[in-house]
């Protein structure tokens, strides 16, 4: 691999012209002008397609060539590997977006003038559009617009009605979005309880019995147990829930159930019908579907929950008449009175057409497709080690490499969490791993920085590096993520590439940690 001084980071490479990143070709001469593209009748895509016929969809391979063009333009072609951090907008929904901007007049959906009911109308269509993406019943089912998945998870937190001897238990692999919610459950009286994970690898996504029977034990005699909330999908391991279970399971023991689908919904279909009613709410952000818009999520919830939860302000847009000075105020009723101010209306022209096209990915393979360029890839990494010494070079921290071929799709999403290791098979500081978290978790207390935790438990960054596939991606993505690792473990490369980096030498910890999404 040559690298020039451009600038690059993971997990998205940008190589300029005049080779600013060169990709060594194992199967066939290099062409720079193919990019980072993988023909697909080279020796290595063949071999992949071979062991992962399932990766074939001409509808994927057609979506990249007319709608991602920007990732293979062979001026300045990207390897994108970061779609749990957002994904990538179809380049046919932006300029649908724009074209429907400059033919139209849309005004604040809160007045009534033509304009106005024009955005009105749209917004109840982009409802619509997500409530039947997600087989979700206009009469059982509620949507409130929020600024993204936390907004979502934030609107239950807040006002949910605990009652004495209640709980909110939440799934331990969870984002601190959800782990937030524990202060309004502290500030309400109630009980924090964790569903804990086991500690070995395999244990990351834990049987069904020992969840229920876990959950079993957490429910006391009170009729209503209060709140449960799970990841559908973690976004550090990739590890999916067994929601079908779970969910069902806690419904059936008295809990509101919430479910934080923001990591599952880019790659995987979630039926809201197929749970059978037991789910009560769900919060994701748009943004990580398909990549616009960047300010719009949602919580999609039952309306005989939305009329409990309790609302501990108002402000316009969620309030019909108010006496100032005084003290009367009447709210709105339905999702406007969680809906702070004014949403972003003009965002919502995006959702039906967005969740269109992503309706036709899955339905044409897009979650095996992931699940393959997944496999494979892991695969090819364990395989990378030093030129030195030939001790492993990466350590694999995702559970997918212990995951049969045939159970990837099920159980894990598109994403691998790893460790770049020393030529002594130390970890360079790089992460507190986390199969050990669990005990360093115990030791935290509120008000410590990092550097702090960095000298207790001497360690230079917290964290595993994370790359994950999506809409877009394809075996070239994968083939030249492999090959840039490769190039990596060569005698001396990942230190040149860190002074090249820095322009003067540097410490290879602090490198590693440009690679790591804060998650």
């Amino acid at each position: 691999m040559k690298l020039c001084g451009v600038p690059f980071c993971f997990p998205c490479f940008n190589r300029a012209a005049d080779g600013a990143i060169r990709l060594p070709d194992d199967d066939e001469p290099e062409n720079p002008s193919q990019g980072t593209t993988v023909r697909n009748n080279t020796p290595a895509f063949l071999s992949f397609l071979a062991k992962h016929p399932e990766y074939n969809s001409p509808f994927l391979d057609e979506l990249r060539r007319t709608d991602f063009k920007r990732l293979d333009n062979p001026s300045r072609p990207s390897c994108y590997l970061d779609y749990t951090g957002a994904g990538l907008y179809p380049e046919s929904l932006a300029q649908s977006f724009a074209d429907r901007l400059v033919q139209n007049v849309y005004g604040n959906p809160h007045s009534t003038n033509p304009s106005s009911q024009l955005s009105s109308r749209a917004n109840e269509e982009a409802k619509l559009a997500v409530l039947e993406f997600l087989d979700a019943s206009p009469n059982v089912y509620d949507l409130i617009w929020t600024p993204n998945a936390t907004g979502a998870i934030k609107i239950l937190a807040e006002g949910y009605p605990y009652q004495a001897g209640q709980k909110l238990v939440i799934s331990a692999d969870s984002h601190n979005s959800v782990n937030g919610m524990r202060a309004f459950a502290d500030s309400a009286g109630a009980q924090v309880e964790y569903l804990d994970l086991p500690d070995d690898m395999l244990g990351l996504r834990p049987s069904s019995d020992a969840l229920i029977e876990r959950l079993k034990t957490l429910k006391d005699s009170s009729a209503s147990p209060g709140l449960f909330v799970t990841t559908a999908q973690s976004n550090i391991t990739g590890l999916k829930a067994p929601i079908h279970e779970l969910i069902p399971l806690a419904s059936s023991l008295g809990y509101t159930t919430l479910l934080d689908a923001a990591a599952l919904l880019p790659t995987s279909k979630l039926s809201l019908e197929k749970l059978d009613g037991t789910l009560d709410a769900v919060g994701f952000s748009i943004y990580k579907m398909i990549g616009l818009p960047t300010g719009l999520g949602a919580l999609v919830i039952k309306k005989e929950l939305l009329e409990r939860l309790h609302k501990p302000w108002f402000c316009g847009g969620t309030v019909q008449l108010v006496q100032a000075p005084g003290t009367a105020v009447t709210m709105e009723q339905g999702p406007a009175r969680f809906e702070d101010g004014t949403i972003d209306f003009l965002s919502t022209l995006i959702i039906p057409p967005a969740f269109s096209t992503l309706e036709k990915a899955l339905s044409n393979s897009l979650g095996v497709r992931v699940a393959a360029l997944t496999y494979w890839t892991v695969d090819q990494m364990t395989k990378i080690n030093h030129e030195v010494g030939n001790s492993p070079f990466l350590l694999i921290r995702s559970p997918n490499v212990l995951l049969p071929k045939a159970e990837m799709a099920k159980l894990h999403g598109g994403l691998i969490a790893f460790e770049v290791m020393d030529p002594m098979g130390d970890n360079p500081g790089g992460a507190a791993s986390i199969m050990k978290m669990k005990d360093m978790m115990g030791e935290l207390r509120s008000g410590e920085t990092k550097k702090d935790i960095q000298a207790k438990w001497g360690v230079r960054a917290a964290g595993v590096t994370r790359a994950s596939f999506g809409l877009a991606s394809n075996f070239s993505d994968a083939y030249f993520f492999i090959h840039f690792l490769k190039s990596l473990s060569r005698d001396g490369e990942l230190v040149r590439v860190v002074d090249k980096f820095y322009n003067k030498p540097r410490d290879t910890s602090a490198f590693m940690k440009l690679f790591i999404p804060k998650v």
